[in-house]
């Protein structure tokens, strides 16, 4: 899609691909541990140490997750935006959740 350029464009001014691909990579994979924390958040999830070091050891060893790592694709930014719409509708404001 066309939004999805203008997310991608300031990647495009760095002359190595690697270093491009890196660049996103570090760029998009908090969006993804923002998206889970909100989601964790919202349903009332209590997070001790163990809990959380599991966590990250899925999530890092998730075939799904090394995918989205290799090939650089917009997914965690789409799963941040859908979390962000959701948490807002669930709080009651409508606004919030269409401009997620």
């Amino acid at each position: 899609p066309p939004g999805a350029v203008l997310v991608a464009l300031p990647f495009g001014l760095i002359t190595d691909d690697g270093t491009a691909h890196l660049a996103w990579n570090v760029a998009t994979f908090p969006l993804f541990a923002l998206a889970l924390v909100l989601l964790a958040r919202e349903l009332g999830f209590r997070w001790g140490w163990s809990l959380a070091f599991t966590s990250v050891a899925l999530t890092v060893s998730w075939s799904a997750v090394l995918s989205q790592l290799f090939q650089g694709q917009l997914n965690f930014l789409i799963l941040l935006l859908l979390v962000a719409a959701w948490r807002a509708d669930r709080r009651g404001w409508p606004a919030a959740a269409g401009v997620a």
